[in-house]
This record gives structure tokens, C-alpha cells and sequence, in this order.
């Protein structure tokens, strides 16, 4: 037998220590202040909890505004309600507005008509008078509504050591240090009594400081903190007093040292004591309990030396030690009682519940038996497993059951059923022989139903029904009943649903099965098949708890509604369901309790409430089926560390909840300080505590505000909901913490609310907190507004002023540009013109030209030929003007090209200076050319180095008068990796003003009077060479000196490394006697090739025909269409056609051709006067296989053609000999063949020999270089060069698609030199680049 001890089973602590942020764990004061801030007093420093957080205050030697010394003796709120701060070092007050400290107390003392002295104990009376108990200068009352201070006589001049205030009457209770007590009026100061009764007890005792406690009663108590007295107690209206100490009877104190006293709400006695704890006295019976540590018990008190005591308002008793922190308690902290070893209990694990009919418990342990206990005795009586058949058989309980007649069925693991009689156990183990009995050791679950019938469940058996009258237990032999059975309930119909690990069956009074429900996918079916409990309400729900939530059955659809830890459990896992007399469910859960209360209009949770460690429970996990519900509605949750008993309607409601407050202000994650700048400003002048606004620049947009509701008792289970008006109209909940962060704010007025729920699931109304204004920036405020209103109309009349002036030049522009489109159009018709009779001047052109050449090639004399030369000569310069003024076109369309080739330079010059020399001797102008080198070889545009000379030295013959000078002057200067030719024009003309020198090179500019100068021009070309030029990549500058000469300087770069084919020009020079006619002699006995040509110029046909009627077979036309005619019928062997012609041109007559599959082998040369490239691509897309350009040397004409009808016949040979079958002969391969497939081995075996030239092919072959030249371009109508080339390309291409090679390694490879140049040329072979070739393939 053990005896519970009730008066402090439930005073358990919550700690609070340097863990939690105290500053120390010495707790020498405790006080509350109004508004509603916990300050705590230690050795080293001031602490200020608010129910989250606790903010330290300690001096500082830097701030004068901190508190003078960390080592706190006793706190007090005086005056204004003040908090008045007693350290070593003398009187703190504490500003709260400002939380700073005024160190200079004796100057408030003065203003309060005190003397500057120390302070032992400040209170205050229901007057609300202040009463002051200084050292020494004895006590005063202090009016603050008058500001008037009395001191009250001593008696004797005795010094007063505590006084104590009346809760009930106006009296004041003092003290003297000889022990005598006044009781005094506190209006008229009068003494109404005096008690000697502490004055006769310490008779001859010296050195005691005595202290004062009223309680409720006005009952006096009187100890002292120096000397070990214990306690006096005297009770009001008696004389006599009650010593209470450690060996007083019959309630004696554990010791003698008492430090502080308090009432409790209960009318006890709290006496804090030193190494003794708490000596609780019950002055009903003056009986002592003591609260003491307990180290294996977190919620004792924190340690047995206590120092400091306090009861706050909500009456809460704060207790101080000397070295663990704080310990409080409060009958709502731990609302839920809890029996467990410390109150009794013998074994903590309990299992199972069972109630008699004296309300007395049966419990189940899980291992330590049978257990009763005598509620009204407060005992328990232990009944264990013994080896005697009439005693338990196991002491591990699972199951247990108290049914109508009073027997006890127990339930074991491993032992079987058990039926007690309240003298005897009956036991009924499995036995395999004798039936009857359940056929399982492990009865898990019994259950009586409405009509007495007792039910079985085992572990693995199934289920079982006892049969009272032969005293057996029969089988629901059934296949559809799980084997395990965790849970049996009745419902109002009767049927009897029954729980296990395969889901839920309902068995009918038939015992047979009506429903069946299991988990499934669906969302409305059974969350988990593991059922641990069922139970069926008051109105009639049934709730099934699973691991895997809460189930409410809806009949009317056979589904069930889940609740889980996302609607607020606590956990997913339920183990138990109880409900209370209100028609609350309590589920116990493996993470704490909840207690619902389900509305069915709301078909979900509305209110849920959680219940953890903190709010009593034995701890956070429960025992499956340990509950139950007792006939007073008490409810009983057991798990492994004893058992919890609830009285639902005891559980203390939540008052309405304290208004919160501001406890800091972070911006961009930095708690503001009161006064401390900012950007330059200080953003708090007060306490955010005091602050209800504050103003933010625009950029000071994130920020967090920190509150607390001030409240200590229920702050686990207060929600807060808050809101940033202007912000968002929806409320949040607060996460815990109390800190909401805002970022990203817009400039605005914002306010911060805050609500907090109440007990019934409700919100209180919402207390604004704080005032927040974000300033906008400064070119968003008022006055920045209207400084753009008036910039806008300073703008607009600014903008009608300006479109006023502009509407005046808007004319004279329209007209200028008039002026300039008519100047364009001109300038534009002027080369227009140009252009078309240039394109009429080369027709006659190549009617003079080709006559004289073909009269040169004659045996002709030395004067005959130096006529022929000359006009040759200057037909030739005539072309060259032609051919610039088709240039001029070229220039404006960007379409000029560089056309470069090897040759002389120096050579090609002089020879078009030699052309002038008849003109300079005609005009009596010494023409003289000077060169620094004989012949220098370059790459150069032979054509635009030709026009570049005829247009200076035509101007500079022109404007040179007779007996004059003129010279072109070479220099060749060498360079690291290039050279420069320098050409100069000199002349001793007229010379050119100096102000018409910058126009000078613009075209159609003349800076002379056409009336003073024969032949003056056109002012053409000048500009053209200046456009030569710089295509060239030189430049051309002038000095001239007016009436003195000219002198134009040009600077051309010669390139280097420039590859380009010569051999085509070279090789006709020297075969050019070959493909003349002989002699105008007609070839005899021989088919010739037939040609026919088109032109409407009768002239050209003429001539055409007259010099190629000795070695072709010719006819004509002057149209296309009659050509079209003539083709059809004679399908000649060639048509040579001109481009331009009246009707369809040469182009159209070629494509017409080439689209009929009767003509389209025939091959079309085109004559053009058109030497621009879009021309020339025209003709070729056309399918043209040749063109030539006019004026055209004679041979060059001969030796195209020879090649096209070459080429025509070795196509028809190739044809004949694809299409000709012979099975019985091997084709026999030619002596071209061959000579072709040797060339192609030696440059394959060259291949990456970039010095591998046309000369060592040659030399290889054992052939000349003409030789080779006239074979290769015969057989497959290339020249050495390109024929090199080609094979080159055609190795790169393989290498590209076969290899990993990079383009420039191919390149090398194959032996060019220069990657770009290999691109140029593989892009014209394969019209793409080398890289765009290698994705394709």
C-alpha cells in the first residue's frame, strides 16, 4: 500500500533559466509591471521577459543612460508606474518610453519632497499612495495627485524593517527591528494597535531584519532573511503569535531559513526557503507540504535554495533561485493531473482502464500486473502473476472488462483470459484438448454488448463470444473476420462493428456479415485497413481511428470523411476516441492529445485543440486502448509514464486575451534602437512598446515587426492572426514566433493588426498596433507634382513656340529638298545617259578593234603598222573612257570588284604613258616617266591601273599649255611584309585655287571656265580615279599651286601572297598565231562546224561572218525569234547571240533553248556590252555555256569557240560510248584517258606539296607548259591551274566528311597555304563553305 500525496501531486513548474536568455541564473527579484512586462533581478544584469523573449539590460561605462550597476537587490514600482531598480551600487529608475535608466534618483526623490537616501521597500495602497521605507530616514506616504510627501513618526526612534499592506481594509502594517508591529490608518496616519508578541518571541535576539507578509485574511506573517526564525504567524485580531519552524508540531518547516512568502489563489501559504524548497502551508489544518527538486522530474521546482517570490496578477507564483533560474507555476500550465511514481502510482506503463461501481479504478499494466486503486482512500493494490491457478496468469494486460455482474475479465500477452470474482482469478488458457476456451493466448480486445453477450478478440485467431450458461467461448467461425481484433463497438442498431488489420466487417445479431470496408484509392473510402479504435457518438457518427488518420462514416453514401495532421492533428497516427459529457471527441495520437469539436453543418473541423507535454500530459505518446471514460465523465488517457484524469469541464477557458504590444522593429533585418540615426535620421524616438507610428523613407521598404501578447499561462494554445492594412485584406496566421516580415513595400500608409482567438474558436476584435507611413521619393511627393505640372505647360508652350519656328523652316526644307531631288535626278540621268551610249559606243568599238588586230597579224610594213598601232592605240583609250562611264553606274551601286592579276606594274604603266606621247607631241609637251626600279611583278587590277593613268594623264595634258612639262614618277618602297608603289603626276598647267582643291574629286566638278579650255570635260574623271583608289586601298592627295602646276600623289599597296591564274592569258599570247585562220583558205574535204549568228547589228554579223567563213559553216539571224526558227530546223553546232537586241533578248533566246529538249544540247555563247557581274550571272543562270564581252580580241573569240565545239564533242563521244553495249569486247582505254589519270596520280602524290606548281606538272609529264596548257584544256576543258585545283578540292571535300580533321588542317593538307583562300575556293566549287559542307554530309 502506498498513500498518493493530493496536495502537491499537481504543482508542477515550468523553467525558465540561461538556456532561455537569462542573463543569470542568481534570481534575486521578481516584479511585474504595468504593462504587463516580467522583470527579473540577477548578479549580473536586468532582465525584461515578455513570454517569448527576454531582453538583457546591463551597464555600460560608455552610456550614461544605462543601468548603473549588473548586480540587482530588489526591484519595486513606484510613482508613475516606474520601475525602480535597487543594485549594489545604489537606485536605478527605468524610463520605458525611452529604455534608459536615470541614475541620479536623489533628484526624483527630491521633486517626490523625499530626502536623498536609500530605499528598502516601495508599496502602494488602494488610495493609490505611495509608501517609501527608506534606511534610516523612516517612512513616508508620497500623494502623486497632490505631489505632497508625510513622514510618519517612529515610535521611539526605532528604525522600521518591512511594512505590509492591508488586501482587505486601509491599514498599514510596520515592523521595528525590536520586533513591535503598528497597524496604522493609512488617511489619518493614526496607529490603531500595537503587537508585541514578535517583541516578547526574540526577546534578546539582536541582528534580525524583520519582513512582513499580509495575506488575504489580514493575517500577519513575519520572517527575517538574516536570521534562521522560521516563521510567526498572527493571525488578525488576536495578540498571541504561532512559531512555525522545523521542529514545531504538528506542521513543521524542513528548515529555518525563509527568504519570501506569497499566497496561492487556494489561500496556501508559499514559504520560499533556503536549501528547503517550497514549504507549502494549508492554513485550513496548518499542515506543511514540501515542494522540492527532484532530479529525474523536469517540472519540480528548479532548485531547493529559493531566494525570490512572486505572485504576478494572473496568478502566476514566480519563483527565483539561488543558481538554477526561475521556476513558475499556475493550476493552467499543467491543467491535466497526472498520476505517476511521484504521486504513487507502482508501475507507470499502464495499458488498460476498468471502473467498479465505487468509481475505484482497475488498471492494466504493461508488465507490473493488476493494479486497484482506492480513490477515496488514495492507495493502490497490486495483483501480480503467481504460479497458483486461482491467482493472474501473466502481468502483461491488453485487455480488460468490468461487465454487469461485476466479474473482472482480464485480458493478457501469453496468458490467456482471466475471470476475477473480487477473491479468485479464473483462468482460461488455450488448450489444444479441451474446447471452450479462445484458442489463443493473446486476448486483445473484450467487449460486452446490449444484450450481456461478452466478445472475444485475439491476436491471431479471430473472434469469440462467451456462452454464459455452459461457461464457454465459442468461435465466429466466419471467413471474412479478420484474425486480429484490435476493436469491438455496438451500434444503436445493434450491429456489431468489429476492427482489425484487414479493415472494418459489421456482423448482424445473426453473426453474420452485412458490410465490409477496407482502404482503397478512392478519396471518400477507408484511409488505412489497421483499425486501433471505434466509437460511436451521441449523435450517432460513428469515428474510426487508423494509423492513418480519422475517419467519420457517412451512411447515406457508405464513404468516410479523413481527417489527418494537415486539418490539425497532431498526428496521423490515432490510437484512441473518447467522448465528453459536451459531445467533444478526445484522440489520443503518438504525438499528443486533441479534443474536436465537429459541427455537422460544417462537414469538417471547425475547432481543434492540441494538447501537449507542457499542458500536463504523461507524455507525448499514448498506449493503445488506454482510456476510459468514468461515470462522473472524467476521462483517463494512460500511456507509458502513468496516466492523465481529465474533468472537461475543469479545464480552464481562455480569458480574453491581453492586448499585445510592439517589442521590436527590424529594418532590413537590424533592430532599430531608440535614437540611434539611421541614414542620417533616428527612425525610433521611443519604445516600440510606445511607438504607434513611425515613417520610413521610400527605400527603407523591408522591414519586420516583432510582437508579444504579454501572456504566460495560455501562450501555447493563443493563436494570432495578422493583417498590414493597405497592404492585404485578408488576415495570416502568425507562425509561432511573433515575427512578421514585410518586404517590398510601395510608398503608403500601412497599419499592423492583430487578433488573437478565444476559447470557443472565435477571434477577439483586432488591436492596431502600429502606424507605418512609407514616404515616397522626392520626385514622387506633392511638390515634385507640381513641379512637373508646371515643367509640362513651360514644355508645352515651349513645344508650340518651337513647332511655330519649325512650320516656318518646314517651307524653306521642302523646297531645298526639292532642289536636291531635282539636283539627284539629274545627277541620276547624267549617268544614265552615260551608261547607254557607252553601251552603243562598244559595238563600233569592236568593229575598229578587232579589224586592226586582225590587220596587225598581216605582213605588213613599218608605217602601215605604226598607223595601225596608233588608231589601235587610240581606240583603245576611247574604250577606256567608254568603259568609265559604265563604271560610274558601278560606283553608286557598290557593285565596282577588284580584278587582280600578275604581271609588270611598272611595264603596264609605261606602257599607257607611251600612248600619250603622240598626243604630248602634238601639244609640244615634254611627257617624260621616271621609275626607281626597271620592272617590279605584283598583283594589281590592270584594268583600273590603266584608267587611273588615262584620267591624270589626260588632265594633265589638257590643262598643260605648249612648251610644258609633264611627268610620271615611280617609286617602289619595300615594307616588312608588303610594298608600296607610289605614282605621281606632275604637271606645270594652270594649276588649281586653293579653295576648289577640296572639291576637286566630286563629281561633274570643274574649277575652270568651259569657255577658256577646249575640251574641258565633264568633270568625271577625277571623281573615278578617287574611286579607284581607294577600291585599290590607296590613296591619292594633290598639291597645286595656282599658274605654277600640279602634282597628284598616289600610295597603292601592292598585296602579297595573292593567288591568281594567269595561264589562260599567257598560253593565248603564245597559241594565238594557231587559231588564225590560214591564209582565209577554206578547209576542203572536211564537214566544218556550224554556227549561227544572232545580232541586230548587220555590221558585226558582217564582220563575224567574213572571218570565220573560212573555218565554220555559217548562217545568221537578226532577231531572236527568227534564231529560234533557225535552231529548230538546222540545229546548228554553236549559237553566238548578243544580249541586247529589239524583242526577246539574247538571254531569253538562250533560256528558250536550253528549255526545249530538241535544242538543249546545243551550246549558246552570248556577246555582251554589259560588263557588270549581275549581267554576266544572268547569261550564266540562263544556261549559257560562254559569253564574251565587247570590244573582244579576235583570237580570244577563235579559241572560245574551239573549246565549246571541243567540249560538245567530247561530251557526245562520252554519251555514245555509255549508251554503246559490246559484251564481247573490253573497252580499251585511250591515250587522253591514260594521260589524264597520270596527271591526277602526280598531283595526288603532291597533294600536300603547296609549292607544287604548273611547271613541275609539266616537267613530270615530260611536256611544256603550252603543251599542257592546249592537251588538259582539249581533253577536259581546264587549265593546269585550275585542273591542280580541282583535285585539291575534290581530296578536301573527301577529308571533310571522312576525317575529324578542322577545316585549316584539311586546308594544309591538301596544300593551300592560306585557309581563306581555300574557302573562296571551295565555296565556288561547291557553293558552300567548308564547314557548312562538313555538317551537311
Amino acid at each position: 500500500m502506498t498513500t498518493l500525496a493530493q496536495r502537491i501531486a499537481n504543482i508542477r513548474f515550468y523553467q525558465l533559466n540561461e538556456q532561455h536568455g537569462l542573463s543569470n541564473n542568481h534570481i534575486s527579484a521578481i516584479i511585474k509591471d504595468s504593462t504587463g512586462f516580467l522583470w527579473f533581478g540577477t548578479s549580473a544584469g536586468l532582465n525584461r521577459y515578455d513570454g517569448r523573449q527576454i531582453k538583457v539590460y546591463r551597464h555600460s561605462n560608455a552610456n550614461i543612460t544605462s543601468i548603473k550597476d549588473n548586480n540587482i537587490i530588489d526591484l519595486f514600482i513606484g510613482p508613475e508606474n516606474k520601475l525602480w531598480i535597487k543594485s549594489k551600487k545604489g537606485l536605478n529608475i527605468y524610463q520605458d518610453k525611452h529604455e534608459n535608466f536615470v541614475r541620479n534618483v536623489d533628484s526624483v526623490l527630491k521633486t517626490y519632497g523625499l530626502p536623498p537616501t536609500d530605499i528598502i521597500q516601495i508599496e502602494r495602497d488602494s488610495q493609490g499612495n505611495f509608501w517609501f521605507l527608506t534606511v534610516g530616514n523612516g517612512l513616508y506616504r508620497y500623494n502623486p495627485v497632490k505631489k505632497t510627501s508625510v513622514r510618519l513618526q517612529s515610535l521611539n526612534g526605532q528604525n522600521i524593517t518591512g511594512i505590509a499592506l492591508s488586501q482587505s481594509n486601509g491599514t498599514l502594517h510596520t515592523i521595528y527591528a525590536n520586533g513591535l508591529i503598528e497597524i496604522i490608518d493609512i488617511q489619518t496616519l493614526v496607529c490603531r494597535k500595537r503587537l508585541q508578541a514578535i517583541t516578547k518571541a526574540v526577546d534578546g535576539l539582536s541582528g534580525a531584519i524583520f519582513k512582513l507578509f499580509c495575506d488575504r485574511h489580514d493575517d500577519l506573517w513575519v520572517y527575517s532573511t538574516d536570521v534562521p526564525l522560521g516563521v510567526y504567524y498572527l493571525q488578525k485580531g488576536k495578540t498571541d503569535a504561532r512559531h512555525l519552524h522545523k521542529n514545531s508540531k504538528p506542521a513543521a518547516l524542513n528548515t529555518d531559513v525563509v527568504t519570501h512568502i506569497t499566497e496561492d489563489e487556494n489561500n496556501n501559504i508559499w514559504l520560499a526557503t533556503d536549501h528547503g524548497g517550497i514549504n507549502l502551508l494549508h492554513k485550513k489544518d496548518f499542515s506543511v507540504s514540501y515542494i522540492l527538486h527532484h532530479d529525474a522530474n523536469a517540472s519540480t521546482i528548479a532548485q531547493n535554495s529559493t531566494i525570490s517570490l512572486y505572485k504576478d496578477d494572473q496568478q502566476i507564483i514566480w519563483v527565483g533561485t539561488y543558481k538554477q533560474g526561475l521556476s513558475y507555476y499556475h493550476k493552467q500550465l499543467f491543467m491535466f493531473p497526472l498520476v505517476n511514481k511521484q504521486t504513487g502510482l507502482p508501475f507507470e506503463d499502464v495499458n488498460r482502464f476498468a471502473e467498479d461501481r465505487q468509481g475505484n479504478l482497475w488498471i492494466g499494466t504493461n508488465g507490473g500486473g493488476l493494479l486497484y486503486f482506492d480513490r477515496a482512500k488514495n492507495q493502490f493494490k497490486t495483483y501480480k502473476q503467481t504460479d497458483l491457478p486461482n491467482d493472474l496468469s501473466s502481468n502483461i494486460i491488453v485487455s480488460m472488462l468490468l461487465d454487469t455482474k461485476d466479474r473482472l475479465w482480464v485480458g493478457t500477452y501469453h496468458g490467456g483470459l482471466n475471470m476475477f470474482d473480487g477473491k479468485t482469478f479464473k483462468q482460461y488458457p488455450l488448450e489444444s484438448d479441451r474446447d471452450g476456451y479462445p484458442h489463443d493466448n493473446n486476448i486483445w480486445e473484450i467487449y460486452q454488448d446490449s444484450r450481456g453477450r461478452i466478445w472475444v478478440g485475439t491476436l491471431s485467431n479471430g473472434l469469440y463470444y462467451y456462452e454464459a450458461e455452459y461457461d464457454r467461448f465459442v468461435s465466429v467461425n466466419n471467413a471474412g473476420i479478420p484474425k486480429y481484433i484490435s476493436a469491438i463497438m455496438e451500434d444503436k442498431n445493434g450491429h456489431l462493428w468489429v476492427g482489425g488489420a484487414q479493415g472494418i466487417v459489421i456482423l448482424n445479431r445473426s453473426n453474420e456479415i452485412i458490410y465490409k470496408f477496407t482502404a482503397g484509392t478512392g478519396k471518400d473510402s477507408l484511409s488505412n485497413n489497421y483499425i486501433s479504435d471505434l466509437l460511436q457518438d451521441k449523435h450517432g457518427r460513428i469515428w474510426i481511428a487508423t494509423q492513418d488518420g480519422l475517419n467519420l462514416y457517412k451512411p447515406g453514401s457508405n464513404s468516410f470523411q479523413v481527417f489527418r495532421n494537415t486539418n490539425g492533428l497532431p498526428d496521423n497516427f490515432a490510437l484512441n476516441l473518447l467522448e465528453d459529457a459536451q459531445g467533444r471527441l478526445w484522440v489520443s495520437t503518438l504525438k499528443g492529445l486533441s479534443c474536436i469539436h465537429y459541427r455537422e453543418s460544417d462537414n469538417e473541423l471547425p475547432d481543434i485543440k492540441n494538447y501537449h507535454t507542457q499542458d500536463g500530459l504523461q507524455g507525448l505518446s499514448f498506449n493503445e486502448n488506454a482510456v476510459y471514460k468514468t461515470k462522473a465523465g472524467e476521462l483517463i488517457f494512460g500511456g507509458p509514464a502513468g496516466f492523465n484524469i481529465i474533468v472537461p469541464k475543469d479545464i480552464p477557458k481562455l480569458k480574453a486575451p491581453f492586448k499585445p504590444v510592439i517589442t521590436a522593429f527590424s529594418l532590413f533585418n537590424e533592430t532599430l534602437e531608440i535614437d540611434k540615426e539611421y541614414h542620417g535620421r533616428s527612425i525610433l524616438i521611443n519604445s516600440p512598446t510606445y511607438t504607434k507610428n513611425i515613417s520610413l523613407n521610400y527605400d527603407q521598404n523591408i522591414f519586420t515587426i516583432t510582437f508579444s501578447p504579454l501572456e504566460y499561462i495560455t501562450k501555447e494554445h493563443r493563436r494570432f492572426l495578422y493583417q498590414l492594412e493597405g497592404f492585404n485584406d485578408n488576415w495570416l496566421p502568425d507562425q509561432g514566433d511573433h515575427k512578421i516580415t514585410f518586404t517590398n513595400l510601395d510608398p503608403g500608409v500601412y497599419e499592423f493588426k492583430v487578433k488573437a482567438s478565444l476559447d470557443n474558436g472565435q477571434w477577439s476584435d483586432p488591436y492596431t498596433l502600429l502606424r507605418i507611413e512609407i514616404a515616397p521619393p522626392i520626385w514622387k511627393t506633392p511638390l515634385a507634382y507640381v513641379s512637373y505640372i508646371l515643367l509640362l505647360g513651360a514644355s508645352l508652350l515651349l513645344i508650340r513656340h518651337i513647332e511655330r519656328k519649325r512650320q516656318k523652316s518646314r517651307f524653306r526644307l521642302q523646297q531645298e529638298r526639292e532642289a536636291f531631288k531635282q539636283a539627284v535626278e539629274l545627277d541620276r540621268t547624267k549617268t544614265q545617259f552615260f551608261t547607254n551610249i557607252s553601251h552603243e559606243f562598244r559595238t563600233p568599238l569592236s568593229l575598229i578593234l578587232a579589224p586592226i588586230d586582225r590587220l596587225l597579224d598581216e605582213k605588213l610594213n613599218e608605217g602601215q603598222k605604226t598607223q595601225l598601232q596608233t588608231m589601235k592605240r587610240n581606240a583603245k583609250r576611247l574604250l577606256n573612257l567608254v568603259n568609265q562611264l559604265l563604271d560610274l553606274k558601278k560606283v553608286d551601286s557598290n557593285k565596282l570588284k577588284i580584278d587582280l592579276t600578275l604581271g609588270d606594274i611598272i611595264s603596264h604603266i609605261r606602257e599607257h604613258v607611251d600612248s600619250f606621247m603622240d598626243l604630248a607631241a602634238v601639244k609640244h609637251i615634254t611627257l617624260s616617266f621616271i621609275s626607281n626600279k626597271g620592272s617590279f611583278y605584283a598583283y594589281f587590277d590592270q584594268e583600273k591601273i590603266e584608267r587611273i593613268t588615262f584620267n591624270l594623264l589626260s588632265n594633265a595634258l589638257k590643262f598643260t599649255d605648249k612648251n610644258g612639262k609633264v611627268e610620271v614618277i615611280l617609286t617602289v618602297k619595300d615594307a616588312a611584309n608588303s610594298h608600296y608603289l607610289e605614282i605621281k603626276v606632275k604637271d606645270t598647267g594652270i594649276g588649281i585655287p586653293a579653295d576648289q582643291q577640296e572639291k576637286i574629286f566630286e563629281r561633274y566638278f570643274q574649277h575652270v571656265d568651259t569657255k577658256n579650255l577646249y575640251n574641258q570635260g565633264y568633270g568625271i574623271g577625277l571623281s573615278i580615279t578617287h574611286d579607284y583608289v581607294q577600291l585599290l586601298g590607296g590613296t591619292i592627295t594633290l598639291n597645286s599651286q595656282e599658274n605654277v602646276g600640279s602634282t597628284f600623289t598616289i600610295d597603292l599597296p601592292l598585296p602579297v601572297n595573292v593567288e591568281k591564274n594567269s595561264d589562260a592569258l599567257s598560253a593565248l599570247a603564245e597559241v594565238g598565231p594557231d587559231l588564225h585562220p590560214q591564209k582565209h583558205k577554206r578547209e576542203q574535204g572536211k564537214k566544218l562546224p556550224s554556227i549561227l549568228l544572232v545580232d541586230n547589228d548587220e555590221d558585226l554579223i558582217f564582220y563575224l561572218y567574213e572571218n570565220l567563213k573560212y573555218k565554220f559553216q555559217l548562217d545568221y539571224a537578226f532577231d531572236a525569234q527568227s534564231a529560234w526558227v533557225k535552231a529548230l530546223g538546222q540545229h546548228p553546232d554553236l549559237i553566238i547571240s548578243d544580249i541586247q537586241m529589239p524583242g526577246d533578248s539574247g538571254i531569253d533566246l538562250c533560256k528558250k533553248i536550253k528549255d526545249d529538249s530538241r535544242t538543249r544540247h546545243i551550246p549558246v555563247m552570248l556577246l555582251t556590252a554589259y560588263s557588270d557581274e549581275a549581267i554576266q550571272l544572268k547569261a550564266t543562270d540562263s544556261g549559257a555555256s560562254d559569253y564574251i564581252i565587247k570590244p573582244f580580241h579576235f583570237q580570244l573569240l577563235i579559241a572560245k569557240i574551239d573549246n565549246l565545239l571541243k567540249q560538245k564533242t567530247l561530251l557526245e563521244r562520252t554519251y555514245k560510248k555509255q549508251l554503246e553495249v559490246i559484251p564481247s569486247i573490253t573497252a580499251i582505254e585511250s591515250e587522253d584517258e591514260k594521260f589524264l589519270r597520270r596527271a591526277a596520280k602526280i598531283v595526288e602524290d603532291n597533294i600536300a606539296n603547296t609549292t607544287f606548281s604548273v611547271e613541275d606538272l609539266a616537267a613530270a609529264l615530260n611536256i611544256s607548259r603550252v603543251g599542257l596548257y592546249k592537251r588538259l584544256l582539249a581533253l577536259n576543258g581546264h587549265t593546269p591551274s585550275e585542273f591542280i585545283r580541282n583535285i585539291r578540292l575534290r581530296k578536301a571535300a573527301q577529308l571533310l566528311v571522312k576525317s575529324n580533321l578542322s577545316v585549316a588542317e584539311v586546308a594544309y593538307q591538301v596544300g593551300f597555304n592560306n585557309p581563306k583562300q581555300f574557302s573562296k575556293y571551295f565555296k565556288a566549287m561547291y557553293a558552300v563553305l567548308p564547314s557548312v559542307y562538313k555538317q551537311n554530309q
